[in-house]
């Protein structure tokens, strides 16, 4: 598996803060063939007491188009 991210923007107000990018995602299911994906992700995130950024939200969405049956 490989997962690159490239962030394009990151803003913050106060003790929230939120990264927006690109991902390019690789997998190798086992028994199965080469699965790749590209799009789109926004992470939000919030300082905790310790002065720690954490990840409190995170959504993705693919550029690839959807199936249909």
């Amino acid at each position: 598996m490989s997962l690159a991210l490239d962030t394009t923007r990151v803003d913050s107000s106060g003790d929230l803060a939120c990264g927006r990018g690109r991902y390019a995602l690789t997998l190798a299911p086992p028994g199965a063939g080469q699965v790749q994906d590209i799009g789109t992700y926004v992470v939000v995130y919030r300082r905790n007491a310790a002065g720690q950024w954490r990840a409190v939200e995170d959504i993705f969405n693919s550029d690839a188009p959807v199936l249909t049956a």
